[in-house]
């Protein structure tokens, strides 16, 4: 079982990546920056489904003030070289900031705005994290 962290404000988009992930895809979900800050410190993941803007459902007063970018340090520091990453965000300046740190850092980096992220693209990037040997 692949384990991928999906950190999302938006429910209609967490539905939306539950409804596409395939058998053998396990998603946790941290709807704001606070709670992925503890389980990226605490857990290992096969891979993460990234946004930027995350202020929508933020818990404390200090989530609605972090965004990916803020995220981008803790998984450098927490989680393992050469982890795939989805970045879906619409942020012209966050999207395209947060990939060229994790790519620079050896980050396995995919970025489409999220309007532009078909169910296929989806999909087939599902089922390159279940064919990954790790």
């Amino acid at each position: 079982m692949k384990v991928i962290l999906l950190i999302e404000d938006d429910s209609k988009r967490v539905d939306r990546f539950k409804a596409l992930a395939l058998p053998g895809i396990r998603i946790i979900h941290a709807r704001s920056a606070g709670l992925a800050i503890g389980i990226l410190r605490r857990d290992r993941f096969n891979a993460i489904i990234l946004d930027h803007d995350l202020s929508n459902a933020g818990i404390t007063d200090q989530d609605h003030s972090l965004s990916g970018s803020n995220l981008v340090e803790i998984v450098v520091t927490s989680q393992k070289r050469g982890l795939p990453i989805l970045i879906h965000t619409i942020s012209r300046d966050g999207g395209p900031l947060m990939a060229r740190r994790l790519t620079a850092e050896g980050f396995e980096v995919m970025r489409y705005p999220y309007p532009d992220l078909s169910d296929e693209v989806i999909k087939k990037w599902f089922q390159e994290i279940i064919e990954i040997e790790n």
